[in-house]
């Protein structure tokens, strides 16, 4: 199959980018999850991928938080290592 006539296949975030958290520190993610139970708390993470897509990386999931229906947000910044134009796929 290809991508839009491109045959390479998709990569990850940090595969491509240098990645740095809410204060700055690379190579990191700051997620935050609301959940929509009110007697839930939310909860803010730093981790190092977004990608939850595959039985492996779902277990990176925060134990025990109501994840169906609840909003995650990021907060950080990417860097790329080169100009070029970039095309992101959400899936």
């Amino acid at each position: 199959m290809r991508r839009f006539g491109d045959s390479r296949s998709y990569r990850q975030l940090e595969e491509l980018f240098a990645l740095y958290d809410e204060n700055g520190q690379p190579d990191r993610l700051t997620k935050s999850y609301t959940p929509t139970d009110s007697n839930v708390k939310s909860l803010v993470r730093n981790e190092k991928k977004i990608f939850l897509g595959d039985a492996k990386s779902i277990k990176n999931r925060p134990p025990g938080f109501p994840i169906k229906k609840a909003k995650v947000v990021y907060s950080d910044k990417i860097e790329a290592s080169e100009t070029s134009i970039i095309k992101f796929s959400r899936y």
